[in-house]
Parts: C-alpha cells; structure tokens; sequence
C-alpha cells in the first residue's frame, strides 16, 4: 500500500530521515497483525498534490491524517478517527486579544490550500480575508513576518512545528470554535 504523507505532527513526523509519529506507529501495528506491507512515499510534495495524487490512483494509496469531508468521502473511504486535536486561532504575541472567530472580522489569516479550515472561512465567516499559501510553515512564517493577523490550526502540530521554526512571537490565543481535527486513515 502506497502512502502519501507529510509532516503533522504528532501523528507524522520525520526523526533522522525516518518517518515517526502516532499514524506511522498504527500503520505497524496493522501490518504486523495482517502482512500488509506499506510503502511510504519518499516524493516532497504539497497537500493538495497528495490529494489529487489519491483521487486520481496515481501513485497514492493511503494518506494518514486526513480530515473526512464530504468531498473527500466521494473518492475516500475513512477509518474512525484516532485523535482529536483542538483547532486554535494563533495569533502574534503583540497582537490585540483575541478571543473567537468574531474578533478576527475584517482581518487576514494565513491558510492553507484545500484545508477544511479554507473551505469553513470562505462559507462560514466571508469578512474574514485569506492569504492561501501551500502549507503550515508558509502559513506561520506569513503570520511571523506580519503578513497576516493570524492563522487557524490543530494545537499540537501547531504548536510542534512553532517550536521546531524557532517562532517565538506566536502564541495560541483561544480556541477557535470550528470543529476538532480528528485526523482518520
């Protein structure tokens, strides 16, 4: 089985150029129980390639992680989810507080191409602006380096990948209210 992923921690993550982290650590189990052998893919690609490479059976069996959507249903099947991860509004520490998606009218937040979070802003919240990048770490450096007021993410790879770039002006500054990431396979 051919797996498509990426960096999202706690569940994917690479520690000296191996793949790690709660969705690699099930996919051992599962191939230890039934012989499946899985092969994770070693390609440097985006989100939406991943996707599309899944959709259309091209190189792409399997990506970990991924949030059930309806469209994603259509050319997807979906285990239970294994973690449920809190989406929190990040802001910059100097920023004015912050303390729901109301606060966030009229302002600009780093998101990510074919994220929920993307689709949920454009139906949900359309005073909210977007600056659409290709991943986290563009999100958070646009956020980092002013270029947008703030970014909406899952706590703990947020937080993760925070640390790992060595952003200290990012704080998580409330939950956001939009539904948990419950990432499934």
């Amino acid at each position: 089985v051919r797996v498509g992923w990426g960096v999202y921690p706690p569940s994917l993550f690479l520690v000296q150029g191996k793949p790690k982290g709660i969705a690699f650590e099930l996919l051992e189990r599962v191939s230890e129980k039934t012989g499946i052998r899985f092969e994770y893919e070693t390609k440097n690609s985006t989100f939406s390639d991943r996707l599309k490479r899944l959709y259309d059976r091209s190189g792409i069996d399997l990506m970990p992680s991924v949030q059930s959507n309806p469209e994603r249903k259509k050319h997807m099947l979906f285990t239970d989810n294994y973690l449920d991860s809190p989406r929190f509004i990040f802001t910059r520490q100097n920023a004015p507080f912050v303390s729901s998606m109301n606060d966030l009218t009229g302002k600009t937040l780093a998101v990510e191409k074919n994220f929920l979070v993307h689709r949920w802003l454009k139906e949900r919240y359309p005073d909210i602006k977007s600056v659409v990048v290709v991943n986290t770490e563009e999100a958070l450096n646009a956020l980092a380096s002013e270029k947008a007021f703030a970014y909406i993410g899952p706590l703990r790879p947020t937080a993760f990948m925070i640390n790992k770039l060595g952003l200290t002006n990012i704080k998580a500054a409330c939950p956001s209210g939009l539904p948990d990431g419950t990432p499934r396979m």
